[in-house]
């Protein structure tokens, strides 16, 4: 186990192991047989001050590694996800790269997606081996989504908790993807106004572009 998991199993180990141990002789009389121990309250053994110290300290720390949020544990807020898979992951230079992108409705009511101009509903992140952003493509510089009503394609999506639809980009439009090579790709779609704001993220691929 690596990550902030492993951490946090190895430091609550140790931090019980020390409980353990400052509890134990105290609670449970280690090492004092029952006809040897004090009757009197005056000859009663008293409890370590620097044990009880450890022991309190001990719990609370466990009890907030315990209240600690968990990346992995914490249900999703957006309203649906977007799952992406290349058509060919590997292609040639100067091909289409078509992307297949679902989206599954992942709230526990239904939605509404309304789909327009496909350049202004996704976001499409392409990035070389080296970090670098390919050139925009031609037919991404002409549009304009911000303080323009978009007019085209006007596809209204119902979807039932835990239902999906797909749709298909070619990302050949957004990037002009002319050099070999590694690319990893993700893309986001806008979420609407009548669920919030922003854009949800995509899984991370990589295409494969060669000569």
């Amino acid at each position: 186990m690596t990550g902030r998991g492993g951490l946090d199993c190895a430091l609550i180990y140790y931090i019980m192991n020390l409980f353990k141990l400052a509890l134990f002789p105290v609670i449970f009389g280690v090492g004092i047989s029952p006809m040897a121990r004090p009757q009197s309250s005056n000859d009663r053994p008293k409890m370590p001050i620097g044990r009880v110290k450890l022991a309190l300290m001990s719990f609370l720390l466990i009890s907030a590694l315990l209240l600690l949020p968990q990346g992995s544990a914490q249900p999703p807020n957006d309203p649906f996800s977007v799952i992406i898979a290349a058509q060919w992951p590997r292609d040639k230079v100067g091909s289409d790269l078509p992307v297949n992108v679902t989206i599954t409705n992942t709230s526990t009511k239904r939605i509404t997606i309304i789909d327009t101009r496909r350049f202004c509903d996704y976001d499409v992140d392409i990035r070389d081996g080296a970090g670098d952003v390919p050139p925009t493509g031609k037919w991404r510089q002409k549009i304009k989504c911000e303080g323009v009503e978009i007019s085209g394609r006007r596809i209204i999506r119902e979807l039932k908790p835990n239902e999906s639809y797909s749709d298909l980009l070619i990302l050949k439009q957004w990037y002009e993807v002319d050099h070999p090579g590694k690319y990893q790709v993700q893309i986001g779609r806008k979420i609407p106004d009548q669920l919030g704001k922003g854009w949800v993220k995509s899984n991370m691929i990589t295409l494969t572009v060669t000569e």
